[in-house]
């Protein structure tokens, strides 16, 4: 019979973390990232763009919807807009506030 030698183990440090655990939580890192950076995108491109008032027309206020027209009197300032509930009555608010 052979003799039976014994291998050195490597001695690993119990601070460091196995080299898997640290792949993986930079891999999480990497998904949260990811996934904040696409939820910015999505906010972004969910909000209304901003018109610029100071070149708008009645005829453009026409055709925007209610969400496009509380950015608009937002930006305008208009008081009580968080009130109003009818587009008409918030078109005719924004025109009281448009710059001529």
């Amino acid at each position: 019979m052979a003799p039976h030698f014994e291998q050195p183990q490597a001695s690993i440090s119990s601070a460091a973390p196995p080299i898997s655990s640290l792949a993986g939580r930079q891999d999480d890192e990497a998904m949260e990232d990811a996934a904040e950076a696409i939820r910015g995108v999505e906010v972004e491109a969910a909000q209304p763009e901003l018109p610029d008032v100071s070149t708008l027309t009645p005829s453009q206020l026409e055709s925007m919807n209610i969400d496009e027209l509380r950015v608009v009197a937002k930006e305008l300032d208009v008081p009580d807009r968080a009130t109003i509930t009818e587009t008409d009555e918030l078109m005719e608010a924004i025109r009281r506030y448009l710059p001529r």
